[in-house]
């Protein structure tokens, strides 16, 4: 029986990064957008209305200057750039075009982040504002046991995620983020209206979206690939006996929910899906 993954250790800088695009309402209507009403209510009661910290000006700014989804999906792999809010407050002086290798966490990501300008380099000032603020919420523990089950489960229809490292991201809840082998997804928590079930078949999905990114013979744009690897997932939670949690687990997006049917697939979509289903294991 394959295992669960790997559960890593928050680390601050993440957390504080998607805590600020959690509140960015004007981007809520675009895929990548992490904007969540209930997150945001579990902050105020924590911390009162952003508004009334920068935070408030500056998530309606970067809903602006965020208008698409390429852009919002790229800025947010500053999410990866530093591992702590120490290291990213060391250079917080000096511009990303600026920064040395040793700086960072992650160097490779600068070439990325770079050519992003204003909209990237606001998040980052936005995010290091809100740090005094976002640290006095309670930390929301990992529900260890459950989460840990519901894992071992989700692998059977996700064999790829067994190999991942997974860490919680409380501001991502229904989300996830994949980057390498290391996958972000929300906090299972009362709080959060968050159950480990769905936050085992994201990471599923999160683990699957790699994969298939992976297996095309070529690269392809994100959305497709999310596309195949949606479809490929479901197909292998009904052959694990599992239709029923994925089910539930896609019922939370509503009328957002991504179709499952492979009919929808190009010719070309439909060629990668059948080459990740012979695939082992």
């Amino acid at each position: 029986m394959a295992s669960a993954p790997v559960l890593l250790p928050g680390r601050s800088w993440p957390n504080l990064v998607m805590h600020v695009l959690a509140h960015v309402s004007a981007t809520a209507h675009l895929p990548a957008s992490l904007y969540d009403s209930v997150y945001i209510g579990y902050a105020e009661q924590h911390l009162g209305l952003s508004g009334q910290r920068p935070l408030g000006e500056d998530a309606a700014v970067l809903g602006q200057v965020l208008p698409t989804h390429e852009l919002l999906s790229q800025v947010q792999l500053l999410a990866w750039l530093f591992d702590d809010v120490a290291q990213a407050a060391a250079c917080a002086q000096d511009d990303l075009a600026r920064l040395a290798p040793d700086q960072v966490a992650r160097p490779q990501l600068l070439g990325a982040l770079i050519p992003l300008g204003a909209p990237v380099e606001l998040l980052r000032c936005a995010a290091l504002l809100e740090h005094e603020p976002q640290v006095r919420l309670p930390e929301l523990a990992v529900q260890r046991p459950p989460l840990s089950k519901a894992l071992t489960e989700v692998v059977r229809a996700a064999p790829r995620l067994a190999a991942c490292g997974l860490m919680s991201v409380p501001a991502l809840r229904l989300r996830g983020r994949v980057f390498g082998d290391e996958i972000w997804v929300g906090t299972s928590a009362a709080e959060l209206a968050l159950e480990a079930d769905h936050v085992a078949w994201q990471a599923g999905h999160e683990a699957t979206v790699r994969e298939v990114s992976k297996a095309a013979p070529s690269p392809r744009h994100e959305r497709q690939v999310e596309q195949v690897a949606v479809v490929l997932l479901a197909e292998r939670a009904a052959e694990a006996g599992l239709r029923d949690g994925h089910a539930k687990w896609l019922s939370h997006f509503g009328e957002a929910a991504p179709e499952t049917d492979r009919a929808g697939l190009d010719d070309e979509a439909l060629a990668l899906l059948i080459a990740c289903h012979r695939r082992p294991a």
